[in-house]
This record gives C-alpha cells, structure tokens and sequence, in this order.
C-alpha cells in the first residue's frame, strides 16, 4: 500500500522540493534562489504539485504560467518544468498521479495550454494522460572550432586521431571561408548592451509577432525576467511595472 499521495504546493515545500532535484537531476545544482526566481517570480505565476510522503517530497511538477499569442488572441499557458521522482519511488504510478493533479489544476485556472520538451522516458509517461506530439524541434549548429567539438572523441578513436584532427583543421578553413560569405552587413545598425528592456520592447514585440500563428509573448515584463531578474534576489518589482 503505497504511503505518499500526490498535492498541490504549499508554502514551505520548497527546502524539500530543492533536495529531491539536487537528488534526481545530479548534473545540476539547485538552490532556493534559483527555484523562487524560476517559480515564484515568474511574471504570470507558477503551479505546482508534489508527492509527500509524511511531510517527505518524494515527486514534483511544476508548470510555469505564461501568456500565449495564438492567432489573434492572447491566451493563458504554461511550460511544464522539473518533473522528478524520488528514486525509491519509481513504478508507482506517481508520474501518472502528479500529471493528472496538476493538469486538473490548470484547467480550474483557465490554463488553456500546456507544452513541455520531456526526455523520453518523460514523454512516454505524459502520453498517457492526455499529450501528444506537436512538432519535432530542429537543431541549428555551426562550429566555430571543429577541432574542439570533436576533441572528446579523439580519445576513444585513437587510430583516426591524426586523419581526425587534419579533416576537423579543413572543416576550420572551410566553415570561416563560408560565414565570411554568408553574412551580409546591415548599415545604419548600432548594437549596444543593455540592462534593462524598456516598453518600447512592447512596440516591437507588436510589430514582429503579427507574423506568427502561435508564440510566446515576450514582452517586458517577461524579458526582463528571464534575461535581467537578478537570480540571487527578489528585485522584480521595479522591472515589471
């Protein structure tokens, strides 16, 4: 008989949340600065359900709540973020439980949308409650140092080693021979760094997003919350009026 069950986010939660990611995702490094800043600063507002096991967070999903252009319109969506089940806790059925919980969750908050780019473990599991595929997202590269992205291969390939490094060398002169004529200069351009978007960021997001059926809003409030919001602090208040 399993002891957990699944709940929507509670104050104080986060300290457990925290610990089950710094568990689950070993790559990265969360920290309750970076988890207010990514939820509960977030400009339209954040939901959250985790699995609790006598005051023990043992899963978490959360959805990030943002505005949405589909066609003309301006809807409620959300991306789905930081799915994580604790590792004694696999095959539970928590998955299925925690995506249900908040799903119904959205729907109560008029979300309208919801999106997410799962792993593909993750994918099967949302698959059964309700998504399914959208598009494939394309991958744009070009190197700018060949012989570095393949650097980590020499290693394993030891007898192409040479032929590698000499083929990576002519992709250099050929990938710098090419952008030279692929880029075209713009005149009367001044590029500048900022800190801070201001509304006329609003005019242009105006003007280029009638050429999209369906795209984020990224407008100032949101700019400036996911390129400028100091991650460390809570200072958002003077950059979302």
């Amino acid at each position: 008989m399993r002891q957990w069950k699944a709940r929507i986010y509670q104050e104080g939660d986060e300290t457990g949340i925290i610990d089950l990611m710094n568990l689950v995702f070993q790559q990265t490094n969360h920290d309750m600065e970076f988890w207010s800043w990514k939820y509960k600063t977030a400009p339209r507002g954040f939901l959250t359900v985790v699995s609790d096991d006598h005051g023990k967070i043992v899963g978490h999903m959360g959805l990030q709540l943002m505005d949405i252009k589909v066609g003309n319109k301006i809807i409620t969506g959300s991306q789905a973020c930081d799915l994580c089940v604790h590792p004694d806790y696999l095959r539970q059925g928590m998955f299925l439980t925690m995506g249900k919980t908040i799903m119904k969750k959205a729907k109560d908050e008029k979300v309208s949308l919801t999106y997410g780019f799962p792993t593909d473990p993750a994918y099967y599991g949302h698959t059964k409650y309700g998504w399914f595929d959208v598009s494939e997202i394309p991958v744009l590269v070009t190197y700018f140092d060949t012989h570095r992205a393949v650097e980590g291969d020499f290693q394993r390939l030891k007898r192409m080693e040479p032929i590698l490094k000499r083929t990576a060398k002519y992709l250099d002169w050929f990938f710098s021979i090419w952008r030279q004529h692929a880029v075209t200069s713009i005149e009367n351009i001044e590029i500048t760094q900022v800190s801070c978007f201001d509304r006329e960021i609003d005019r242009i997001w105006n003007e280029v997003s009638t050429g999209y059926g369906i795209i984020l809003v990224r407008d100032h409030r949101y700019l400036n919350w996911r390129y400028f919001a100091d991650r460390n602090s809570t200072r958002l208040n003077s950059i979302h009026t």
